[in-house]
């Protein structure tokens, strides 16, 4: 009888310790699969967050491109330069119109090119041609959507 009771107890304690490492188990990957989503949920608000960030400072990018080259003025006055290129005194007056939306929006260069990436006009004056990297990347902008 004392064999029979010793071997309930084995059998009782190895089934309670086999229910405790189950449940523990069980628990263990309920808290791991919480933690995993926690984690998931803050990348991915810190990762909307980037994205809205990055579509503000690209729209607002758009938006100073536009105040520049809708400009009537600017149009006409870099219509003429490009026509008589000899106009120092205007091409200084452009120059100093991007040097203030350089300035003002903490650009390091600003670039006027043509349709073959030509420089047309730069801050940097040792920017004569784009680099096919930029050429190809503006192209492709530009078909995909106009910028306005």
């Amino acid at each position: 009888m004392e064999k029979k009771s010793r071997l309930t107890f084995l059998i009782l304690g190895l089934t309670v310790s086999l229910v405790l490492i189950l449940g523990g188990t069980a628990y263990y990957q309920y808290e791991k699969g919480l933690i995993i989503a926690q984690a998931y949920n803050e990348l991915q608000f810190i990762a909307n967050g980037k994205e809205n960030s990055i579509i503000q400072w690209r729209n607002e990018r758009i938006d100073n491109t536009r105040s520049v080259t809708l400009s009537p003025f600017f149009v006409e006055a870099l219509t003429k330069w490009i026509a008589g290129k000899n106009n120092i005194p205007l091409k200084d007056r452009l120059l100093n119109r991007l040097n203030l939306l350089k300035d003002n929006n903490g650009y390091e260069n600003i670039i006027i090119s043509n349709a073959n990436g030509d420089v047309l006009l730069s801050l940097n004056k040792n920017i004569h041609q784009l680099d096919s990297a930029t050429f190809s990347y503006i192209g492709q902008d530009i078909r995909k959507k106009p910028l306005y």
